[in-house]
């Protein structure tokens, strides 16, 4: 609420998302083969209209839950599938499993987890170029600009063969070129260095906000020919346009059950067991406190 407000006031439209994990098949799955849920992979949800918000956080919800959480909360295809109405989805970075597979020149891997998406998500499923690079890269850098170039190839060519639009992903961690010292000083002093998520670099990466001239630039530097990034530019525009949406604040609660009647009862049953266990098992005074477990509860209900 305060985001949307804040960009209420500079005159932003917001756009609802989050990044999601999700496994290839399920937790159990993962549990059995040891995985410790590294085998998960990202993707980005857009919420379009108010299902979509709906169903983003009703996904975010449903990855915490026990049988869902390995390692970090996850979700997988069936569960995607349940609540995809109303989102737009894309395939996630560099550290996604699709990127592997480009990585190891693995099409056809690269193939079926985009036919799982495509599945899941159908014309709403887009696919990320993105334009992350170290400029300068020294010899330890090579590799990840190496990765990031054939992870981008892969995805031009699985696109125009399955039929994948493209978006662009300007990975921006900060405003302004100039202040990528400071940005790498935050985020040494903020990260453990043995638990990183991304690589860390004492050089200078692509990763700040860029107008359109410099996305096409950067983007060639992959071999991404212009005007494949002018379309997935125009493509990520599109649904940044299409994504209308609004926290609208109600006085209607959460359910857990299909009427007001049968959450009502649910209610009733854990006060049962409390006021047993805190009150008949410990020999308190059984009307002195039903008394007033009657009158609170009647309040709240």
């Amino acid at each position: 609420m305060d985001w949307q407000k804040a960009c209420a006031k500079a005159g932003i439209k917001p756009v609802f998302g989050a990044e999601q994990r999700w496994l290839e098949f399920n937790s159990d799955t993962s549990r059995e083969n040891k995985t410790s849920g590294h085998d998960s992979s990202h993707i980005i949800l857009l919420a379009e209209d108010q299902r979509g918000l709906t169903n983003l956080w009703t996904l975010s919800s449903l990855a915490y839950e026990p049988e869902n959480f390995y390692g970090k909360p996850q979700l997988n295809p069936t569960i995607m599938k349940a609540h995809a109405e109303g989102l737009w989805a894309s395939d996630g970075c560099g550290l996604t499993r699709f990127a592997g597979y480009a990585e190891n020149d693995d099409a056809e891997r690269c193939r079926m987890e985009w036919g799982i998406l495509l599945d899941i998500f159908g014309d709403r499923f887009y696919s990320e170029l993105h334009t992350f690079q170290i400029i300068d890269p020294g010899p330890d850098d090579l590799a990840l600009n190496r990765k990031l170039t054939k992870m981008n190839l892969m995805k031009v060519k699985l696109a125009a063969e399955m039929g994948v639009p493209l978006v662009v992903v300007n990975d921006s961690h900060y405003s302004q070129q100039a202040q990528w010292e400071e940005h790498r000083l935050v985020y040494d002093l903020s990260t453990q260095a043995w638990k990183k998520d991304q690589v860390d670099t004492k050089g200078q990466a692509a990763d700040w906000l860029m107008n359109e001239e410099e996305i096409t630039y950067w983007l060639g530097k992959h071999g991404i020919r212009a005007s494949v990034v002018s379309e997935a530019i125009a493509n990520t525009r599109m649904i940044g346009e299409r994504c209308n949406v609004e926290i609208k604040p109600t006085l209607s609660m959460p359910r857990l059950y299909p009427t007001d009647a049968e959450d009502a009862k649910a209610f009733r049953r854990s006060i049962e067991e409390g006021f047993k266990r805190f009150v008949l098992d410990k020999g308190l005074p059984e009307k002195l406190y039903r008394d007033r477990l009657e009158y609170e509860s009647s309040l709240i209900v």
